[in-house]
């Protein structure tokens, strides 16, 4: 909404993001304030935006998974690249 966007909310956001230090303390992982209700692509682009481990996450599967190998199972039941 702060964008003039009005779409319906679908993930929760945590405003300090969680790590396993953070994840471990109710008063960030489980405290309301410290959430927010958002749109997928707003989630996508707050993390993006960022810079945080989330998106160089984002990255990197986004890179693995332009070039991942493929695999099929032929009718002889071997496995080859596609």
């Amino acid at each position: 909404m702060r964008r003039g966007i009005y779409k319906p909310g679908e993930i929760v956001h945590h405003k300090i993001e969680l790590d396993p230090v953070t994840i471990e303390r109710p008063e960030v992982a489980l405290n309301f304030d410290n959430l927010e209700l958002l749109c997928r692509e707003c989630h996508a682009r707050r993390h993006e935006l960022s810079g945080g481990r989330w998106a160089e996450v984002n990255r990197r599967r986004k890179k693995e998974k332009e070039n991942a190998q493929r695999y099929v199972i032929g009718d002889n039941g071997k496995i080859f690249a596609k």
